[in-house]
């Protein structure tokens, strides 16, 4: 029962994933991709403790997984950041003659 509920949760939350991913146009797909990437990055880390624990020996495994996990995670995130930089900036051209009559 608890594993089917698991798994259920663990499909719900890959559909959502991708339906926002497949729902955007190009401009806002970066940004949606971007996001995707920073909170898979910031979860990074505890899951490669946890790999490192169930796959290798008990204190070795679970800092060399940690280490491994925060290097990904690090990796993804800055990747994440560019990606969201990158689809804001034409989102930021195009709606920078609507914006700019109100600052002045």
């Amino acid at each position: 029962m608890a594993l089917r509920r698991v798994a259920g949760a663990k499909l719900f939350i890959t559909g959502f994933i991708v339906s926002a991913w497949a729902v955007t146009p190009a401009a806002e797909a970066g940004i949606v991709e971007g996001v995707q990437e920073v909170v898979v990055g910031v979860l990074s880390p505890p899951l490669g403790a946890l790999q490192g624990t169930f796959s290798g020996p008990p204190l070795f495994g679970t800092l060399v997984g940690a280490l491994q996990g925060t290097v990904n995670g690090v990796g993804l995130i800055t990747h994440g950041v560019l990606q969201i930089v990158g689809g804001a900036i034409p989102l930021a051209k195009a709606a920078a003659p609507f914006v700019l009559p109100f600052l002045f």
